[in-house]
């Protein structure tokens, strides 16, 4: 049997498309993990592909930790596009995020590091 503590313990931190506005996120890599693969099945995600981030502060870039966010086509190809070119900027954030006939839309930009930081 499975207790409140396990599953607390047990369970990625992950952040779905349409909670993703305002925080600040770094990409590390473009390799994409499925909801397969982040938790048991049966677990929350069930369905999906998420990419493993760091979640910063927008208001101090704190430092939130590492964090598995939802990547529907539409992020994707923004990442693909703006972030993931030759590395030149790894930091992003959502702006704003629809759903649309349900398609996801997002307003993205990048965020330069502040100086000193890599």
């Amino acid at each position: 049997m499975t207790t409140l503590g396990d599953k607390a313990q047990g369970t990625p931190e992950v952040e779905l498309a349409n909670q993703l506005t305002g925080s600040v996120y770094e990409v590390a890599t473009d390799e994409l993990v499925s909801a397969d693969d982040l938790t048991p099945e049966g677990d929350f995600p069930q369905y999906g592909d998420f990419l493993p981030v760091h979640e910063y502060s927008p208001v101090d870039n704190t430092d939130r930790g590492e964090t598995h966010i939802e990547v529907p086509a539409a992020l994707a190809e923004w990442l693909v596009e703006e972030v993931l070119p030759e590395n030149r900027v790894s930091k992003f954030r959502v702006v704003s995020h629809q759903k649309v006939d349900g398609e996801h839309r997002f307003d993205c930009e990048t965020v330069e590091s502040p100086a000193g930081e890599s």
